[in-house]
């Protein structure tokens, strides 16, 4: 088991003077699904198999939901391995995940789209071999991308197209600290932090009754901790989609691509946007709908209007923030650089 000790979790704005030690926080970390950092955020005494039973459900889900080379195979490697060919039993995660993933993208019109994977590894980005593919490369992925070719039936699921790969990245780290928060809460803890790589879950409030505060990143400054504002939240999750996360830059053109990919054209999404953060009750919920980047400003915004569970708040590449009424009343700018708008 990885385990090793931070002294501040750096998505949280701490102040204040030091609480005592039968409520003071602790924080263990690991990577999972691959490279992506875990940190847990308890208060009170020390209890170490919190962290281990946590971890081990995000190991558990690795070996179902990733796509990516593995040394054991996922549900999603054989969904592959049987795409065109017909349906296959997979667990009960694989199936709880591709069901809301197909809900969403009905929803959203694909903005969020779990049959994006073909795209995905062909640009690479969150890889260590990134690369921008030949348009006629893209345009022979695009059929194979389609959402409505996933069939669900009882506890089977079907890619109708062969070479169809289904992508759970857009939705998976939501799913997944949804039932990191719903183990710790079944033991008892009342006061935590989720962070899945920046997919933010908090447990209650802190200890001494006062919202978590949980910075916004600057998405123009890469370096990761430096916040443009602060939302204060309870008992529920924060998730970013932003331009800044995972990009590269092409040494033969010089253009520089983002990950978030447009299910529509086949490239990084391309708008006045650069990033989305979306709040609510359930992680994955909040993890597929900041797919709504791809909508771009006004579109993503009309949209939020239709789903009043969920708050957002829009960054564009201009310096302008756009907070919906609801967590507008919870949220503090704090970087002058930047100007808080009324709606788009």
């Amino acid at each position: 088991m990885f385990r090793f000790v931070l002294p501040v979790l750096s998505i949280l704005v701490v102040a204040g003077c030091s609480p005592p030690l039968d409520t003071a926080p602790w924080t263990r970390s690991a990577p999972v699904f691959g490279e992506i950092p875990f940190n847990l955020t308890l208060y009170g005494p020390v209890d170490e198999t919190l962290f281990d039973g946590s971890t081990e459900i995000l190991v558990k889900l690795d070996k179902e939901l990733s796509m990516w080379d593995r040394p054991y195979v996922t549900d999603v490697m054989r969904l592959q391995e049987n795409a065109g060919k017909g349906p296959i039993s997979v667990s009960a995660d694989t199936l709880a995940v591709v069901k809301r993933g197909l809900e969403v993208a009905a929803d959203t019109n694909g903005a969020l789209d779990i049959a994006i994977g073909p795209l995905v590894k062909a640009w690479g980005i969150a890889t260590d071999k990134p690369r921008e593919p030949a348009k006629t490369e893209i345009e022979a992925l695009l059929p194979l991308t389609r959402w409505q070719d996933i069939e669900v039936n009882a506890d089977q699921i079907f890619l109708k197209t062969a070479g169809m790969v289904v992508d759970l990245g857009g939705i998976a780290k939501g799913y997944a600290a949804d039932l990191v928060a719903a183990y710790l809460t079944a033991r008892g803890v009342k006061s935590a932090i989720v962070d899945l790589g920046g997919n933010i879950l908090v447990v209650g409030s802190k200890p001494d009754g006062k919202p978590f505060r949980i910075g916004i990143q600057d998405p123009l400054n890469t370096t990761r901790g430096v916040y443009l504002g602060v939302a204060e939240i309870t008992n529920q999750s924060l998730v970013t989609s932003g331009s800044y996360e995972r990009r590269f830059t092409d040494p033969k053109t010089g253009k520089t691509w983002h990950h978030i990919l447009d299910p529509v054209t086949g490239y990084p999404a391309d708008n006045e946007l650069d990033s989305v953060s979306i709040v609510g009750d359930k992680s994955i919920d909040c993890d597929a709908y900041a797919k709504v980047f791809v909508m771009g400003l006004k579109k993503g915004w009309d949209f939020l209007k239709t789903h009043p569970e969920l708050q957002g708040i829009f960054i564009t590449k201009d310096k302008k923030v756009y907070v919906t009424p609801q967590l507008a009343r919870v949220f503090t700018l704090t970087n002058k650089d930047y100007a808080l708008m009324d709606q788009p």
